[in-house]
């Protein structure tokens, strides 16, 4: 019986063959890496677009406080202004009175030095 060299079998029969599945998987796998790089510059400017966004709807409510923080101090001004003035008219009534009463205990002397 002939004796077989298992080596050299592998070398002729298996080595090749495993020579060309490694070839045919490199394609795939090329593009398979290809794809992936795709994706992630697809994910990376989703979320740049996304981030972008974001920050525009985080600067609308402060834009908006700030209007409103605006109108909330034009009014406190207005209603600073408008106290101040009834301040005045009220220290001026005050005034106004006491100038009333002083000239009625004036006129209540004269009328007594008079009789």
């Amino acid at each position: 019986m002939p004796r077989i060299d298992i080596k050299k079998v592998i070398q002729e029969l298996v080595v090749p063959e495993l020579k060309d599945i490694k070839s045919d998987i490199r394609e795939p796998r090329a593009r398979f890496e290809t794809e992936i790089k795709r994706l992630d510059e697809k994910i990376d400017s989703l979320d740049k677009r996304l981030s972008g966004r974001i920050e525009e709807l985080d600067k609308r409510p402060l834009e908006r406080f700030g209007m409103l923080d605006e109108k909330i101090n034009s009014f406190d001004k207005r209603f600073s202004e408008r106290i101040d003035v009834l301040d005045e008219k009220i220290d001026s009534i005050r005034n106004e009175l006491q100038i009333r009463e002083r000239l009625a205990i004036l006129e209540e002397k004269v009328a007594a030095l008079a009789k």
